[in-house]
């Protein structure tokens, strides 16, 4: 059977589904994307909040984002447009307390080695015991360890994890140091600093949706496709040749689950292979993110597009002016903490006390709103790529995108979107052998 003979249901219309059905379109198979949420994006799309245009949650990209950059291109996004590329900088606050970190333009292999000669804000002794001992850094861990042990293993002062790699350990892989896994902070260093221009921070100047997910939505209807929001699936049956959803009358001859692996796991069949599957998906974990808006007024001095704390609840502020609202600051909260147990309004106004504590933000703001995504990533704990599953489901024509899939890369845009060309290629290649 061709290609063309062929129907694919995608389930999840988050960046990782949408970049398989555009993959799956180019091959030449019928697609079929059902979204539950009213928006294309999934974890990583647009909302609106109090007559401002947001997102869901805040994502920055890198110039190591191949996948990404590539399927955003194909379907006509201009990256060069909706991204504003500059060099990786990071100065993060508390009180008197600054640290800053630079990495040179056109980045490179060396420019990690750069950033850590001139950072700010730790002693010359420390700085250069991290610089002595970067090429470390480089190399994967035999064998997963808590990434604080790997960084101390591989000779990085206190200081500088505490202020350099904890902060960015919770911004790539959704957990402090000490609970996440080295391996995968191990990769993501490994690619920041693979190339020219890999490291380079890849900031929107538009919504989350009109990067990818609504620009896909559109070529892939354009194609003859079909693309479904507001459609919850709810059941799987299989029949004699293919697979039925509870929400189309259409039997389908692949299933693609992009959803996040709990609801994967609930919509597996009953089989024994499933089960197993089911379990390994449920034991992946979760691990939540919170990011909390605060409108200080149009008239708001402009700040730094990203910049990060030192201390609690808030880890990294972004400003929205670049995306249409200006006064407008996204405060995220990352991973495990005190700030679960706090209601919205607690949440908010410990944020707002946090900024207002040495100055970076006054007068008190106006809650826009907090956004919590319990179930934001996978847990990135050590030992957790011995759970990740790979595309191939436990039964003919099921099968596995999503940012949990193992691409040796935490829950980022670019492991979704290299999932989701892993998915493509792997039905592609079944195909071909029937």
């Amino acid at each position: 059977m061709s290609a063309r003979d062929r129907r694919v249901a995608i389930i999840g219309g988050g960046w990782s589904g949408l970049t398989t059905a555009v993959d799956l379109t180019l091959r030449g198979f019928a697609v079929s994307v059902f979204e539950a949420g009213a928006e294309p994006g999934g974890r990583a799309r647009r909302l609106r909040l109090d007559g401002h245009t947001l997102d869901n949650g805040q994502h920055l990209l890198l110039g190591a984002y191949r996948a990404t950059l590539d399927v955003m291109a194909t379907v006509g996004v201009d990256p060069k447009r909706v991204l504003r590329r500059e060099p990786l900088a990071l100065r993060l606050t508390s009180g008197q307390a600054v640290f800053e970190l630079r990495t040179p333009r056109r980045g490179g292999r060396a420019a990690l080695a750069w950033a850590l000669a001139t950072m700010k804000g730790v002693r010359t002794g420390d700085r250069w015991r991290a610089l002595a001992n970067a090429r470390a850094l480089r190399r994967l861990p035999t064998r997963d360890q808590p990434a604080r042990d790997w960084l101390a293993a591989c000779g990085q002062p206190q200081v500088v994890i505490e202020r350099l790699w904890g902060p960015l350990c919770l911004a790539a892989l959704n957990a402090a140091p000490e609970h996440a896994s080295a391996r995968l902070l191990a990769r993501v260093l490994q690619e920041a600093f693979a190339g020219p221009g890999a490291s380079d921070m890849l900031i929107p100047v538009v919504d989350l949706g009109a990067l990818f997910p609504r620009p896909a939505r559109e070529w892939l209807i354009d194609r003859g496709q079909r693309v479904d929001t507001n459609t919850r699936v709810r059941a799987l049956q299989a029949q004699a040749q293919g697979w039925r959803l509870d929400c189309a009358d259409t039997v389908f001859d692949e299933v693609v689950l992009a959803t996040d692996p709990t609801a994967a796991a609930r919509l597996l069949p009953g089989d024994d292979a499933s089960r197993d599957h089911a379990r390994r998906l449920q034991a992946l974990g979760a691990a939540p993110i919170a990011t909390v808006y605060l409108d200080y007024g149009p008239d708001d001095p402009p700040r730094a597009p990203m910049s990060g704390r030192l201390d609690t609840p808030g880890q990294w502020v972004f400003d929205r002016r670049l995306t249409g609202s200006p006064g407008v600051l996204a405060v995220v909260v990352s991973g495990h903490g005190p700030h679960e147990g706090m209601s919205r309004d607690a949440l908010a106004r410990a944020v707002s006390g946090q900024l207002a504590r040495d100055r970076q933000a006054v007068p008190t703001p106006r809650i826009l709103g907090v956004i919590r995504e319990k179930r934001a990533t996978f847990d990135p704990r050590p030992g957790i790529e011995s759970l990740r599953v790979g595309t191939e489901g436990p039964r003919p024509g099921l099968w596995y995108a999503g940012d949990h899939v193992d691409t040796g890369l935490p829950a980022t845009i670019e492991g979704a979107a290299r999932a989701g060309r892993l998915c493509a290629a792997a039905i592609n290649h079944g195909s071909s052998r029937q």
